[in-house]
């Protein structure tokens, strides 16, 4: 029987299944990268992306892996309108 707490290793983009980093430390990395304001925001967002999936996303799917790893880091909770302060 699978955990409540366990997290998921595995995410189904656009029909096909791709390995996914779960490690905090890894998350933080990329909180790092997406900060970085020195690069254009998509290229930002493509290496975030190439950190958290194990294999290329195509371009067609690079919105749904992006909601994934979103509501991901979110604990699956909803988007917040006004999130308030930023923490870190």
């Amino acid at each position: 029987m699978l955990s409540p707490w366990a997290l998921p290793l595995q995410a189904r983009i656009g029909g096909k299944t791709y390995d996914i980093h779960t490690d905090y430390r890894e998350i933080l990395d990329i909180f790092v990268c997406l900060q970085n304001e020195d690069m254009p925001e998509f290229l930002r967002w493509r290496i975030a992306m190439n950190l958290f999936y194990n294999g290329q996303i195509p371009d067609c799917d690079f919105c749904e892996a992006a909601e994934f790893f979103r509501k991901f880091v979110c604990c699956g909770q909803p988007e917040q309108k006004d999130p308030g302060p930023q923490l870190l």
